[in-house]
């Protein structure tokens, strides 16, 4: 299973999917956080999302 952990900014999205995924971004770091995302290839992934406490 490969994580990756994202450390880019939003940018204009031309799906919804991912303008829910950026906006989603957005609160978690305004928060502290942050999104892990694992992906086992031609399977699944699963976003992984950790605030502070």
């Amino acid at each position: 299973m490969k994580q990756i952990n994202s450390n880019t900014k939003s940018v204009k999205s031309k799906s919804p999917c991912q303008s829910v995924i950026l906006t989603m971004y957005d609160i978690v770091k305004a928060h502290g956080g942050e999104i892990k995302v694992e992906t086992v290839e031609n399977n699944e992934t699963i976003f992984k999302i950790c605030l502070p406490e």
